[in-house]
């Protein structure tokens, strides 16, 4: 599934705060998985992606609570899964 344009920005903003935390991963895409079985992180290494995110997005978002509220979504359907579907949840979360 391709990103839509909107919400490119926040794929770029969850690339680059991965480069940060996981520079070992070399070229994540719109499917690296980020949370769940088969995902590229660790747990710490995902509270801290979730960090560095809030920080590039000036604080204008809390994903920390929203994980705590939405983290044991199952499968497909967890906005944190993958960058494309994190990208999408920051967008609605921004209200954009």
């Amino acid at each position: 599934m391709e990103i839509p344009q909107r919400d490119r920005s926040y794929a770029s903003v969850v690339v680059d705060a991965m480069g940060e935390v996981a520079p070992q991963i070399a070229a994540p895409s719109e499917k690296t998985l980020l949370f769940g079985e088969n995902a590229v992180l660790d747990s710490v290494a995902f509270i801290t992606l979730l960090v560095a995110i809030e920080q590039r997005l000036d604080g204008r978002v809390d994903l920390s609570t929203a994980f705590l509220e939405l983290g044991a979504t199952p499968g497909d359907a967890n906005p944190f899964r993958t960058v494309a579907s994190l990208a999408r949840h920051l967008e609605t979360m921004a209200g954009g």
